[in-house]
């Protein structure tokens, strides 16, 4: 029993002398320095004042700020809808006049900055307070929107939603400071809002921060003071590059004594560097001596690069985007520059998407007086645009290989036209395709004819009127040239046939 209990105890301090090793104080339970750091409570989300002066003054901040939103609404969506063409131009015309991106980028930039921004929809003859039917909106009535950051709006003592749905447990009203460029002391109805968070919390913080989300600047800030006190403090070793040294003899004892001897000395220096140029002349006593030394400034900038990534990564930036710096050694950048915008992708579903969609009805309703129609959608243009050419040869493929299955009757004329539209956004060909097109057209063709049921008209039988033309029908006998297979029972009888 004894020596259970010794080999238990030696058991348990092997295990205390592993990642926590008391004698060579190692581990985060032992007395070094790495014990004593931490994570302290320092919501700078808060401190209105620090962000907005951090935001103003570091470019760093600034620049992370922006490019987020920026690369959130420059590209704009595709629209996927039946509308004729003209109509969906009058669409994405409302949306400029309303500058209807101009108040998102605006938005997604404070959510980002403060962490959190309402959009308020403009609607002429109707209050703010009243809850909204967009069926209600008339010609002309949409105005646009208007931004308020999360300091200019208090949710504090408004009733809750508490309907089943995407907004349960949101305010059911927010209340505009008295000091908001709009609405000042106005109580605004929340369906006529939304909502724009920034960086999520966890659900205890959140219900602090009243159901707003946090600065992007929380996890930047130590990053970006480290960065620009780097950079700062190597631009300022730029005036010492170049050090010059003069010693002379009995320097202490002027210094030392002062008056007449400590003036001459200061004279002295001033004359050696009024004359001394990069054409003039040193000019010293015998027994003086002038010496000049050069900073070695290696190493600092392998150190302000690893700064640099490190706030890319905290504004999951990539480099290549951030300051227009291509990654080092073989890669070009592309990749990260990929990944950016599947980040973006992600981030403009869960954030704009709503907000989108809520635009394109009212501009409908503003625009021709009704709903958008039943089944529409739209997509987020990808940021990384192919060009002209690529456009070109990419629409030429698709129309070709559509072309080949038309011919080949695997389609029919139908089926050809809405593939030629699917290729639309991409190529940015074949748009004027309209429905009406597609209903005009023939159908598919019907299902294949059995091989054993056809014969070739070119033998002994008569030959089908436009036997070898290409048919418009896109049915079996569409290709170019050659016999048309005629089905048995479509095939007038001759004498000698089978019965």
């Amino acid at each position: 029993m004894a020596d259970e209990k010794t080999q238990e105890a030696g058991f348990l301090a092997a295990v205390k002398d592993g990642f926590n090793n008391i004698v060579s104080r190692v581990g985060l339970r032992t007395q070094n320095q790495s014990a004593f750091s931490g994570y302290g409570y320092h919501y700078i989300t808060r401190d209105r004042t620090s962000i907005e002066n951090a935001y103003t003054s570091s470019w760093v901040v600034g620049r992370g700020v922006d490019v987020y939103a920026e690369d959130m609404t420059r590209a704009g969506i595709d629209l996927h809808t039946e509308l004729p063409p003209d109509d969906v131009d009058k669409i994405y015309k409302a949306l400029r006049d309303t500058l209807f991106w101009q108040s998102t980028r605006e938005a997604v930039t404070w959510a980002r900055l403060y962490g959190g921004a309402l959009m308020v929809a403009l609607i002429d003859g109707q209050s703010v307070e009243t809850p909204l039917d967009t069926a209600t909106v008339r010609k002309g009535q949409f105005r646009g929107f208007a931004v308020l950051d999360r300091w200019h709006i208090t949710t504090a003592e408004q009733p809750l939603i508490t309907e089943l749905g995407p907004d349960l447990g949101q305010p059911k009203y927010y209340r505009v400071d008295t000091t908001a460029p709009v609405f000042p002391g106005r109580r605004i109805h929340h369906s006529r809002c939304v909502r724009i968070n920034g960086i999520a919390l966890p659900p205890a913080r959140r219900l602090a921060e009243g159901g707003w989300g946090m600065s992007i600047v929380e996890r930047l800030y130590e990053r970006a003071v480290a960065l620009d006190s780097a950079t700062l403090g190597m631009s300022q070793l730029v005036y010492k590059a170049h050090l010059r040294t003069l010693k002379v003899k009995n320097y202490r004892r002027a210094v030392a004594m002062g008056g007449d001897s400590m003036n001459g000395m200061l004279a002295f220096f001033e004359a050696v560097r009024m004359f001394q140029s990069n054409e003039g002349l040193t000019v010293l006593d015998e027994e003086d001596k002038f010496d000049t030394s050069t900073y070695n400034f290696s190493g600092l900038p392998d150190v302000v690069d690893k700064l640099t990534e490190q706030v890319c990564g905290a504004l999951q930036i990539p480099l290549v985007r951030l300051i227009g710096q291509s990654p080092k050694g073989f890669s070009t950048g592309e990749t990260d520059l990929q990944n950016h915008d599947d980040g973006i992708r992600m981030e403009q579903e869960s954030k704009l998407r709503r907000v989108v969609a809520f635009a394109l009805e009212l501009c409908s309703r503003s625009t021709f007086g009704k709903s958008m129609p039943e089944g529409f959608d739209f997509s987020f243009t990808p940021l990384r645009q192919m060009s002209l050419s690529e456009k070109t040869e990419s629409g030429a493929k698709g129309a070709a290989a559509v072309s080949d299955a038309f011919d080949k009757g695997l389609i029919g004329r139908r089926t050809a036209l809405m593939e030629l539209r699917a290729l639309s956004p991409s190529t940015g060909l074949f748009g004027s395709i309209t429905s009406e097109d597609i209903e005009d057209a023939e159908p598919d063709p019907p299902a294949p004819i059995p091989e054993g049921d056809a014969i070739d008209p070119a033998g002994d039988a008569p030959s089908v009127p436009g036997a070898g033309e290409k048919q418009d029908d896109g049915g079996a006998g569409g290709g170019k040239g050659g016999a048309v297979l005629v089905p048995r029972s479509k095939r007038r009888a001759e004498p000698g046939d089978p019965a």
